[in-house]
């Protein structure tokens, strides 16, 4: 579930043409890293 906006970055990027902001990037990682916090504290 985590690696959704991982894989969708660059669909986005090379497909769609769309600019990757730095909100875009920001909010991956923290999407990332909040799922990995929550699997590690478990």
């Amino acid at each position: 579930m985590a690696l959704t906006p991982i894989m969708l970055l660059p669909i986005t990027y090379f497909f769609l043409k769309e600019p990757l902001g730095p909100r875009t990037v920001l909010g991956t990682v923290l999407a990332v890293s909040g799922t990995a916090l929550i699997f590690l504290a478990v």
